[in-house]
């Protein structure tokens, strides 16, 4: 399913800035000429209205190309907003996730309404379901916006773009201007000092991932140093979304990423060190975010945090280290203050490979000091998951280790959380596990037998549950 009636048209058309109630500065964006807004919802902010692009979910646990409809709008805010939404059908209740920012939905008759306070990456759900969701991306204001014709700035205003290929070379910023819906994918290599900003969209659904060279992602960062990305829309990728290979010192920064075809892992370091993904949302069918190691990219994997991210995720993991760990030893990888509002199982996998959290450790690596911490689960089939196994994956014989890792302030509200730990044998154990804080459905667990599913095989060592507040 692609975005509908897309026109080779481009406009110069700048997003206008409003000053609304209650000191409040909103800055909106043109919808692409051409484009038809989607027809399950119309959404204004402060009382102007919002183009609302429809986009394409998959909404199975399976692992197939499953399309279905969705709505989604973007726009700058300072100060208190009211966001106001009227369905095309009818409307019996309405809920804005994540839950834990506490922001309450109004409903009258087919209208919503909620108040934002500060900005973030937010869902709306309507009767109680998962189907037609409306994606409301509240961006803060921009520090600032390069020029066009700008030196070493590739800048696309408002208006559809078809431009294939975008090569980014050193000291070169790709910018996407709010309204910008540029089709194509983009490469960078070997490069230092490069840019990736905006607040406009790029679109993969053009693109099979069989006319891809292999290696080729939506956007791929191969063995680059210094690189900054921060406000753009992926839609409709064909595989990974953002592929972090061998690069070092990489900050991803409020990106937000809907995808629905198999393989659109969201954001995956590669062998990469000194990397920091903060303030994303990523709902997409395969992992979230994969931190992974392979030795032909490089030994290191270390100094990976993720941070005030919120995920959805129907098949796979949310937030993993693995599958992938071919690399000497990770280091200092931490997953925090984050939300995560739906962790599915696919009922036909092997059972072993899907959770919200997981070190999924099928080579040869040491996996050592992972934390995940303050982390708001609201809904999961299987929570954790750490175990040493190979598969189709593997491409080292021997096998590693898992030690040292923390689960702390981890909190489900609704699912069967599951927890599942293994190793492998006596000389390549899973150890030093902590659950510190857990809590499961309200109940905080200082023992594995108040977990509902949990198993742990002989080759798992010193697992403490324990409760420090």
């Amino acid at each position: 399913m692609r975005l509908l009636l897309i026109l080779p048209v481009c406009v110069a058309f700048w997003a206008g800035e409003t000053s609304s109630v209650r000191a409040a500065r909103t800055v909106l964006y043109p919808g692409p000429p051409g484009m038809r807004p989607s027809q399950l919802y119309q959404v204004s902010v402060n009382n102007s209205p919002l183009f609302v692009y429809p986009v394409t979910i998959n909404p199975t646990g399976l692992y197939r190309d499953v399309a279905a409809p969705a709505a989604m709008v973007y726009f700058d805010f300072e100060g208190q907003v009211t966001v106001e939404i009227t369905a095309a059908s009818k409307v019996s209740s309405a809920r804005v996730h994540p839950l834990r920012r506490g922001v309450k939905a109004d409903v009258q008759g087919r209208t919503v309404r909620f108040v934002l306070t500060a900005p973030g990456n937010y869902v709306v759900l309507f009767n109680d379901s998962c189907d037609e969701p409306l994606f409301v991306f509240a961006n803060p204001l921009e520090a600032s916006r390069p020029l066009p014709g700008t030196p070493g700035v590739l800048f696309f205003g408002p208006g559809v773009h078809s431009v294939g290929v975008i090569e980014l070379q050193s000291d070169q910023t790709l910018y996407l201007a709010g309204g910008a819906f540029v089709k194509g994918r983009v490469r960078s290599t070997k490069a230092t000092n490069v840019r990736i900003l905006g607040r406009g969209i790029l679109y993969g659904g053009e693109y099979r991932k069989q006319d891809v060279p292999p290696g080729e992602r939506f956007v791929t960062l191969r063995n680059c140093r210094d690189l900054h990305i921060e406000g753009i829309i992926l839609l409709d990728a064909f595989a990974w979304n953002i592929f972090i290979a061998g690069c070092q010192s990489v900050c991803v920064d409020n990106v937000k990423i809907i995808s629905w075809r198999m393989n659109s892992d969201g954001i995956n370091p590669v062998s990469s060190e000194d990397v920091i993904i903060r303030n994303c949302f990523i709902k997409n069918h395969d992992d979230g975010i994969s931190v992974k190691g392979k030795i032909e990219l490089g030994k290191r994997l270390r100094n990976i945090t993720v941070s005030n991210c919120v995920m959805w995720q129907n098949w796979m993991r949310s937030f993993v280290v693995g599958g992938e760990l071919a690399v000497e030893t990770t280091e200092n990888i931490v997953f925090r203050d984050s939300d995560i509002i739906f962790s599915g199982i696919n009922p036909n996998s092997a059972g072993n490979r899907d959770a919200a959290l997981g070190v999924w450790n099928v080579d040869a690596c040491r996996v050592r000091d992972v934390v995940f911490e303050n982390i708001y689960v609201e809904e999961a089939e299987r929570v954790v998951r750490v175990g040493l196994f190979k598969n189709k994956h593997s491409t080292q014989p021997q096998w590693g280790h898992i030690e040292d890792i923390i689960f702390r302030n981890i909190t489900v509200a609704r699912g069967r959380a599951a927890i599942e730990l293994s190793g492998h044998s006596e000389r390549h154990l899973t150890r030093n596990i902590t659950f510190e804080n857990l809590r499961i459905g309200g109940q905080l667990i200082d023992d594995p037998a108040d977990v509902a599913s949990y198993h742990a095989d002989p080759f798992t060592r010193n697992v403490k549950f324990v409760v420090t507040r």
